[in-house]
């Protein structure tokens, strides 16, 4: 006879099971970008379509859900370190400062209730920080004291809304910009890049060579040694989604195709341009001499991200023995790349391993909003724990004449199931998952489905 589930577990379930479920909230997490902060060198912070993923210089890695910030699964965020050490994030719901990794945040004046687009540390000057917010109308606001204030600086020329802004960490004063795809005139067509040298105050609009089956395009990378240097994707309105990577070294007035990749999922500059680094569904690409040539990893699948750092180059997708089951965020030396057979990897961040959410109170705000969100961590991304030798035998005499299973049957329904029964553990009481509970959960979430660049 199954054991019942403990009562503590019980809302919590309940909680999982009947909630609405947001249309990506289920999915398999992986790999959105990797936030290198100058004076956090120590520290991985990972940001995921499920949330942010702390791993410090010492102990546990925790997860801080998307549901703190305020923010749908899957959405972009920015991530920037202020002087005093608090957390600067950048969302569409306003500038969010965490002084206690993530339990409590404070809206940030004069952006707090205002979508910021987009922020950046002046990399030559790492007290100078750059957001621009707004929705149909923009402005510019910089900080000077490492963030801990923020002034606005003046409006953001715009004859058309933005679909999406970018700032060059290497120069601030060059902007690019996507103009929204609805616009019918000439001055927010999706296939002309705005471009400002003057912090914002002025744009020009450039045409991009989009071909007749491409609705638009996206920019990816600003090179942070040369901000006119900078790798677009352009977006394909057909079911092939056959991306093709652009290279502009002059600020947008020429472009040239690099590659096309299905389902283009990022594409970044390593030190000084030279290097390379494309991902999407079919894989990874690298290339060592500006995009005139690629190689790609043939072991790689559905790419979510890569960059290099440091002499390491960092990805996330079904790469280095990475499966659906156990992903993360890897790393592999750059000198390694082109041996064969290439080193043996080591793992930076391993999803299955992170098994604590942020440490705050139940009735603090990140407590409240994250609890339904690590349960389902807890169910669909852990693995399943060990059954315990004290569970209790079922009943011998129930199944006499009941055509009871071998041994051998049972253990590989065990088996099977467990393959479905993530770790079913709250913060409150750990219980194991049984059968009938891991069926119900699983047929009670979405399927899992890879994510598409």
């Amino acid at each position: 006879m199954h054991r019942l589930l403990p009562s503590a577990c019980l809302p919590l379930l309940l909680l999982h099971l009947l909630r609405p479920s947001p249309g990506h909230a289920h999915d398999p997490p992986y790999v959105m970008d990797v936030f290198w902060e100058q004076n956090a060198e120590a520290q991985l912070l990972v940001w995921t379509n499920r949330g942010l993923i702390h791993r410090p210089s010492t102990g546990p890695s925790t997860l801080l859900c998307t549901e703190a910030l305020r923010v749908p699964s899957g959405s972009a965020v920015q991530l920037l370190i202020a002087a005093d050490g608090s957390w600067l994030f950048a969302t569409q719901a306003g500038l969010l400062r965490t002084r206690d990794q993530g339990c409590t945040f404070s809206a940030v004046e004069p952006l707090a209730q205002t979508p910021v687009v987009a922020m950046v540390r002046d990399n030559a000057q790492a007290e100078h920080l750059v957001a621009i917010a707004g929705v149909h109308t923009y402005a510019r606001y910089d900080s000077f004291d490492g963030g801990l204030t923020f002034e606005k600086q003046f409006a953001v020329a715009s004859d058309a809304p933005f679909h999406a802004l970018h700032v060059a960490r290497g120069n601030p004063q060059w902007l690019y910009g996507t103009l929204e795809r609805s616009s019918t005139d000439n001055s927010g067509a999706p296939d002309h890049l705005a471009v400002s040298r003057d912090g914002g105050q002025t744009f020009n609009l450039l045409p991009l060579p989009l071909l007749a089956r491409e609705q638009g395009f996206r920019v990816l990378d600003i090179l942070t040694l040369a901000p006119t240097t900078l790798l677009l994707a352009t977006l394909d309105s057909t079911t092939a989604r056959q991306h093709r990577l652009l290279l502009t070294e002059d600020g947008g007035q020429g472009f040239r195709e690099l590659l096309q990749v299905q389902n283009l999922a990022s594409a970044r500059f390593g030190t000084g341009g030279d290097q390379l680094f494309v991902t999407g569904e079919q894989g990874l690409w690298h290339s060592r001499d500006g995009g005139s040539t690629f190689t790609q990893d043939p072991t790689a699948l559905y790419m979510t991200y890569a960059d290099l750092h440091g002499a390491n180059l960092y990805g996330g997708g079904l790469w280095w023995g990475y499966t659906d089951e156990r992903n993360g965020l890897g790393q592999q030396p750059l000198a390694d790349l082109d041996q064969q057979p290439a080193d043996e990897p080591s793992v930076a961040l391993d999803f299955s391993t992170v098994t604590q959410q942020v440490s705050c109170p139940p009735s603090s705000p990140t407590g409240e909003r994250c609890a339904a969100a690590f349960l389902d961590w807890q169910i669909e991304v852990l693995p399943a724990p060990a059954t315990s030798a004290a569970d209790p035998e079922p009943d011998a005499g129930a199944n006499q004449d009941s055509g009871q299973a071998t041994a051998q049957e049972a253990e590989g329904s065990a088996t099977a199931s467990r393959r479905h029964s993530k770790g079913c553990q709250t913060s409150r009481a750990p219980f194991t998952c049984e059968p009938w509970l891991a069926i119900a959960l699983f047929a009670m979430t979405r399927m899992r489905r890879r994510p598409r660049g």
